[in-house]
């Protein structure tokens, strides 16, 4: 029989190594919660195609106790669906949102139930909630198995849990592109708010938000960077992006931007206020070089060649609009700013609006979005 206790100590004592987790108190917890009860088994993507691997073979228990983020759960068209994230994201984030004893906490994104039972090892089943779309059922059996029977509910993770709130600290294990109203309004006093905020494909980052009122809150984005799957019930019916380009209408310039762009995540979060929504991203051999490609649904599309002369690199863009130049500009602005990490930025969540500012959410660098 595999000895789970001695493999999530050794797990704690490299997110301890690694400054993933710190508290006594949390650490007690983790070493509590055996992970491979909420992954029986997960899913692999090699070159020919997905693979389900089992909780009990060699390589699946050595991947579920590892710092590691697996696929639990595809849809039909072969893409991920649900997952356990990284144990180390999750005690992290458990940290950063300051959960103490006796606090009420919502978890939006029950996945497999993991989170949940590291947070009611650590407060107990009556002070956790958590929702999702679904999986619900299979995650409540899980912690069931274990002795664990928070309060877990079937429905949009967008509307909360009205009628258990107020909540010292909700947390949002899935992407959203805005901060729900509901959530704030289901806060207590002085409570807080940790969600994956991406705005646009890949673009933004875990924020720690402050209710300032009983719809307003603000606060800042934390260091490193994190990206969970989007929200399943967010609006992902955008038209599927061209995958060609309009070669009649081509226009050609040069760009000194190296690396994917989207890879310089605080940049392109800054880019993404002023690019269409719905872009995605990608690459394309052609000719034996390698172009990053970036489109958006209304055909638009920007390609951009890996290799270049010196320091500077092809660009090709076609459609109605053009896509690289707000692209270009962040990167500038950034630049000229002091290339900031993520600590530097804020978030200012009001009734219809969000805005987001470089340093002070009076200077010149902010951007506004309205919010229905």
């Amino acid at each position: 029989m595999r000895d789970w206790n001695r493999d999530v100590n050794r797990l704690a004592d490299e997110l301890i190594a690694a400054g993933k987790l710190h508290s006594p108190a949390w650490i007690k917890a983790f070493t509590q919660v055996p992970r491979h009860v909420f992954v029986p088994h997960f899913w692999l993507q090699d070159p020919d195609g997905w693979r389900q691997v089992d909780a009990s073979t060699d390589e699946g228990w050595e991947a579920i106790y590892s710092n590691k983020g697996l696929f639990t759960a595809l849809d039909d068209n072969k893409l991920g669906i649900s997952s356990s994230s990284m144990p180390g994201l999750m005690t992290r984030m458990l940290e950063i949102l300051d959960v103490q004893a006796g606090h009420r906490v919502l978890e939006v994104g029950t996945g497999t139930g993991y989170n949940a039972a590291l947070l009611s090892a650590y407060l107990g089943d009556s002070n956790v909630y958590s929702v999702d779309i679904e999986f619900v059922e299979a995650a409540a059996n899980r912690l069931a198995s274990l002795g664990m029977q928070p309060t877990l509910d079937t429905r949009d993770g967008r509307e909360g849990f009205a009628e258990a709130a107020p909540f010292d600290r909700i947390m949002a294990t899935c992407a959203v592109s805005t901060i729900p109203a509901e959530w704030i309004s289901q806060l207590a006093p002085g409570g807080m708010i940790l969600a994956d905020l991406k705005v646009n494909r890949g673009a933004g980052n875990l924020v720690l938000l402050h209710r300032t009122g009983p719809e307003s809150a603000e606060g800042r984005f934390v260091p490193g960077w994190a990206e969970f799957m989007s929200m399943r019930t967010e609006n992902t019916t955008a038209p599927t992006a061209r995958s060609g380009r309009d070669d009649d209408k081509l226009h050609h310039t040069t760009t000194r931007i190296t690396g994917q762009p989207w890879g310089h995540t605080v940049p392109w979060f800054m880019a993404s206020f002023e690019l269409p929504a719905g872009v995605q991203v990608g690459l394309r051999i052609r000719e034996g070089y390698t172009w990053w490609t970036i489109t958006t649904p209304d055909g638009s599309r920007a390609e951009v060649c890996e290799t270049g002369t010196g320091n500077q690199r092809d660009v090709i863009q076609s459609g109605p609009c053009r896509l690289w130049e707000p692209i270009e500009n962040a990167f500038a602005e950034w630049e000229n700013a002091g290339s900031p990490d993520w600590p530097r930025f804020g978030l200012t969540v009001e009734s219809g609006a969000h805005t987001v500012c470089l340093d002070d959410p009076t200077g010149t660098h902010s951007w506004k979005r309205a919010i229905s």
